[in-house]
């Protein structure tokens, strides 16, 4: 009797573990970022060219790794469907689904899912023999590059207006909310010679610590590339012609 007594309370214990082990088998695996809400504001990752994927193994650990970052590694628990991910310096909250995966930390809600996104943004390569001639001309910002992944300014719904002509660079603004163009009319480029293929540029508010060139790519945007040389780092954005720009999507 005792034996059989046994037996039934381990079976017990199985069916109660049977619907935890399935939850959490449910929520292993791959998840990739779709999208990103800060208190009204909604992002598609795709369109500000961010890929996140955040990996659940089986034994606890997590992985989670952005566009030009290092994977950094972690932890993670679930209860019922709500799960708790830690890594180096956050801990972050949310809950699971079958094919959703939500993650809040500092007011950021992050919503992931099975899907892999597309690829990512890659520009075209550098036009050889360029000449300055073709630099000249109307262009939009495109991308702007941010820590190695590249932001989609046109998906964002921003048309920052830049042209680009022997002796100045004008910069348009789509709105007084155009915080693009802040950013590069801060810069204050100018034209300052061609060389090798490429347009010096000089900036107008410091040009002994910021050397910038633009560069023709192949499909006929440009790519600006600008070196702060106190730190070695810069800004780089890329513009596509306006008329190319305004053609719609095929």
């Amino acid at each position: 009797m005792k034996k059989l007594i046994s037996l039934i309370l381990v079976l017990c214990m199985a069916c109660m573990l049977i619907p935890a082990m399935a939850e959490s088998a449910a929520a292993t695996g791959i998840w990739y970022a779709k999208t990103m809400k800060m208190g009204d504001m909604e992002m598609d990752m795709a369109s500000i060219g961010m890929a996140i994927t955040v990996e659940l193994n089986e034994d606890g650990t997590a992985t989670m790794t952005a566009s030009g970052q290092e994977p950094t590694p972690g932890t993670w628990t679930l209860e019922g469907d709500q799960i708790t991910l830690i890594d180096e310096t956050n801990t972050m909250t949310g809950t699971v689904t079958a094919d959703t995966l939500t993650l809040e930390l500092d007011g950021q809600t992050m919503i992931l899912t099975r899907e892999e996104p597309a690829a990512a943004i890659e520009p075209a390569a550098v036009k050889a023999a360029a000449s300055a001639e073709e630099f000249y001309g109307n262009y939009v910002l495109s991308l702007l590059d941010m820590d190695g992944a590249l932001l989609d300014v046109g998906a964002m719904g921003f048309t920052t207006g830049v042209s680009i002509s022997a002796d100045k660079i004008e910069i348009v603004p789509s709105s007084e909310e155009d915080t693009f163009a802040i950013l590069i009319m801060l810069m204050d480029l100018s034209p300052a010679g061609f060389e090798d293929g490429a347009l010096k540029l000089v900036s107008g508010t410091n040009p002994d610590n910021i050397q910038a060139s633009a560069q023709l790519l192949e499909d006929g945007m440009i790519k600006v590339s600008s070196i702060n040389t106190s730190n070695g780092e810069g800004l780089v954005f890329y513009v596509t012609p306006a008329a190319a720009a305004e053609e719609p999507a095929a």
